[in-house]
């Protein structure tokens, strides 16, 4: 596919920071900035998404070789190419076989970088088994590429929809404490402001159902002994502002905030920003 077959095109610069505290200190911290190319062709509904560039910084002592190891990961997936619905949602991916060749490329020097130097050949393996059911499985990338952050905010209902027609939106995701306990988020967007140049939208997402009585489960398990204190509420607050601009359609500026806590005992906060920069 031609760059001229895609209709409207951004470049845009994103920082993620994360942030986990247990009773109140602050245990674990990252932060990941991004450089996207994206292009989306409205005629027959394809985006591409382009990532040019990766930084992982991590505040924990000899953690170079693991941020040297993701960000070469990054090419794997440097380019998808995506079908996408009415709603603006992930369709399809239209470009599996090229990520499958990136994919197989990579595997056969995973053993060559510093993170791996001293481990076992079954630890290796591993991975590469990991990335072979990933990269082999549409169904999976699929899901991956659909709670991905950048996606989902720039691939949304606001591409193929006027607001007067914006529905419900749901996303799937899982615990940051709890892996094994899955959910679905529910969100309603909610126009703020309007002007001759942008759009400003608000977005708020909640829980449909979250298993508590796992959580507590698993709690008394992982997390009781280090934390002292017993499991308390569980809370999850996705809260979304973004800028869409009148010129070509597509979003300006966003911001997202993420907040999963077992109130007082454990917090996790993701606050991802989002900014259209030059071509």
């Amino acid at each position: 596919m031609s760059k001229s077959e895609f209709k409207k095109e951004a470049r845009y610069r994103t920082k993620q920071i994360n942030i986990v505290k247990i009773n109140g200190s602050i245990s674990a911290h990252s932060t990941i900035q991004c450089d996207y190319y994206f292009t989306f062709d409205e005629k027959r509904n394809i985006a591409k998404v382009r990532l040019d560039d990766s930084v992982y910084e991590f505040n924990t002592s000899g953690s170079e070789p693991l941020a040297n190891f993701i960000r070469t990961t990054d090419t794997i997936k440097k380019e998808m190419i995506y079908s996408i619905k009415s709603d603006g949602e992930i369709e399809d991916l239209l470009n599996q076989e090229a990520v499958q060749k990136n994919w197989e490329q990579f595997k056969q020097n995973i053993a060559t970088y510093e993170l791996f130097e001293n481990s076992q050949q079954q630890e290796i393996d591993k991975i590469i088994n990991s990335g072979d059911m990933e990269y082999h499985s549409k169904e999976i990338l699929l899901k991956n590429s659909a709670t991905n952050l950048f996606n989902q905010i720039v691939l949304g209902q606001y591409l193929t929809r006027s607001f007067s027609a914006f529905e419900i939106e749901e996303f799937a995701t899982i615990s940051h404490f709890f892996p094994q306990v899955g959910f679905t988020v529910s969100c309603d967007t909610k126009k703020v402001k309007d002007s001759d140049e942008q759009t400003k939208y608000k977005k708020i997402g909640k829980p449909v159902f979250v298993d508590v009585d796992k959580m507590i489960r698993l709690y008394e398990q992982l997390y009781k002994e280090q934390v002292g204190f017993k499991f308390t509420d569980y809370l999850y607050d996705y809260d979304m502002n973004f800028t869409v601009s009148k010129a070509d359609g597509l979003i300006d500026y966003a911001s997202v905030t993420i907040d999963e806590r077992v109130k007082n005992n454990l917090q996790s906060q993701v606050m991802y920003e989002l900014n259209r920069v030059e071509l």
